[in-house]
């Protein structure tokens, strides 16, 4: 079975989460933290997991 990333390299996906487990099925290549409508910081998915484990605090 191709994935749609080996199928649509090409293709971008958004998806707004709260919950890392959703990201663990997706495997991002990149992950934005939104604090009140704006982007504060981008990372890979190593930045949800530190925003699971720590919280949102420091960038509010």
């Amino acid at each position: 079975m191709t994935s749609v990333r080996e199928a649509r390299p090409d293709l971008g996906v958004v998806v707004v989460t709260h919950y890392h487990r959703i990201l663990e099925q997706l495997n991002p290549d990149v992950v934005h933290l939104l604090v009140d409508g704006r982007v504060v910081t981008s990372g890979g998915p190593e930045l949800a997991l530190l925003i699971e484990r720590e919280g949102y605090e420091a960038w509010r």
